[in-house]
């Protein structure tokens, strides 16, 4: 619904059919597999656990002698195969579907709105045209008082027809647009013709039934060329983003290289004016006085041109510089975004695994199953992890954190937490009950209260 909200603006009033929008659709589904999965696997998880705790299951099989780990392995090892299917969805299939969505998206873009002539309204959806009726009857196949304006010559509306009713028609194949009109005059302007001193006379034909074909052939939708997307950072796939990091960081050190060789030309170009050349014999041999300006070397009358000269140096080299800073800023940002998307591929099929770790026991602990208080724990749980996880990757697009550490920062403080929860929910600590809390902050509101 996000993303069809998001580009509803593109979509209607194109006259799309429900096989193009299912399958726009259907790619853009294919990006939020990875964010849905680990929430999904994060709610099971709850809800398995709460519920075989809410029946006492759990307590069987621990009396019995199975340890919560025991209990969870079977689960672990189903996860992990999920975890996997994950990475690989990650690295070929979204790839694949954010390509085909983007070329689709770019077409549907470019294709030219429905034809919808309204009444009393000039139309330009025709290229050449513009078509204006008076009303409407008959489901929009018949017309009245129509007049169409020919701009076909490219020399202003020299030819007007008007008709009093008429009919309109699309042929089966869809590719053109027949206008048969009934009653009607035709005015046409010839060219005027100034050089050969020729006039020509204003031309008025009445008809009967006139027919006019307009050519739909612009108003089918044309597929993007694929190669248009195919080396973004989010078509790739990680031996793909290696290739591209390698390359990028290439041309990243050739161009830097380039800088300092366009310097030092600078400089030495600079160097070869007499302003400098005096410069570096006052270095040589620098005056005697302290007071002594660079200026007193030169007669006054030359002072002004001097500085104007110093002035247009400086100006050209800072304008250089920061020219060269604007772009080494922007080749490093790309290089940023394409190392991102490489850790992309692997953190969102790694937060399947440590999500699990951290809902089934809470699912053990929180003793609740079916959809209640199960969900509201997951979603939370899963906000707090996303909003996360999105701050420390803006955070490695923008340079604060190098792209590895802000991909994988999430992740590292999920572990611990998943682990902490699995070994003390494992070793039945009263640190992970509800009633031990319960008891606790009972015991201070008391203590509270007395004093």
């Amino acid at each position: 619904m996000q993303f069809l909200w998001k580009y509803l603006d593109d979509l209607v009033g194109k006259g799309l059919d429900l096989l193009t929008l299912a399958e726009l659709v259907v790619y853009a589904s294919a990006s939020l597999v990875p964010l849905a999965l680990p929430l999904a696997i994060l709610l099971s998880s709850i809800m398995t656990f709460g519920a075989m705790g809410e029946h006492y299951e759990l307590v069987a099989l621990k009396s019995s002698g199975n340890s919560l780990l025991r209990i969870m392995f079977a689960l672990i090892v189903f996860v992990s195969f999920i975890t996997i299917g994950a990475y690989y969805f990650s690295n070929y299939v979204i790839p694949a579907a954010n390509l085909k969505r983007s070329t689709l998206l770019l077409s549907i873009r470019r294709h030219k709105p429905a034809l919808n002539i309204r009444e009393g309204e000039f139309y330009h959806g025709l290229d050449g045209y513009s078509i204006k009726v008076g009303s409407k009857t008959n489901e929009g196949k018949t017309l009245n008082d129509i007049i169409i304006y020919d701009h076909t010559v490219g020399a202003g509306a020299k030819k007007v027809i008007r008709a009093r009713s008429g009919n309109m028609v699309v042929t089966p194949d869809e590719r053109y647009l027949v206008f048969t009109l009934f009653e009607g005059n035709s005015y046409e302007e010839p060219l005027n013709r100034k050089k050969s001193g020729t006039k020509y006379p204003f031309l008025r034909t009445s008809f009967e039934r006139e027919e006019i074909r307009f050519d739909l052939s612009s108003f089918q939708m044309e597929r993007v060329d694929e190669d248009v997307f195919k080396k973004h950072y989010r078509m790739l796939n990680i031996p793909q983003l290696e290739e591209a990091i390698d390359s990028l960081q290439t041309r990243f050190e050739d161009k830097k290289k380039e800088f300092v060789h366009q310097s030092q030309e600078r400089i030495k170009m600079a160097g070869d004016t007499k302003l400098f050349k005096v410069l570096d014999t006052l270095e040589a041999s620098p005056p005697k006085v302290s007071n002594h300006l660079v200026l007193d070397e030169f007669k006054s009358h030359r002072w002004k041109g001097i500085i104007e000269t110093a002035q247009n140096l400086a100006r050209s080299n800072q304008a250089f510089t920061r020219s060269s800073s604007r772009e080494f800023q922007s080749r490093i940002e790309r290089i940023w975004k394409h190392e991102v998307e490489w850790h992309r591929k692997i953190t969102l099929s790694m937060a399947c695994l440590l999500l699990f770790f951290v809902g089934a026991p809470l699912g053990a602990i929180i003793r609740k199953g079916g959809l209640g208080m199960p969900f509201v724990v997951a979603v939370g749980i899963f906000l707090v992890y996303h909003i996360f996880t999105m701050i420390s990757e803006k955070m490695a697009l923008n340079g604060v954190m190098s792209p590895w550490l802000g991909m994988w920062l999430p992740g590292m403080v999920l572990l611990p937490i998943g682990f902490l929860l699995t070994y003390k929910t494992n070793r039945d600590s009263a640190i992970m009950s509800a009633e031990a809390y319960r008891i606790f902050f009972e015991k201070l509101f008391k203590k509270l209260k007395r004093k």
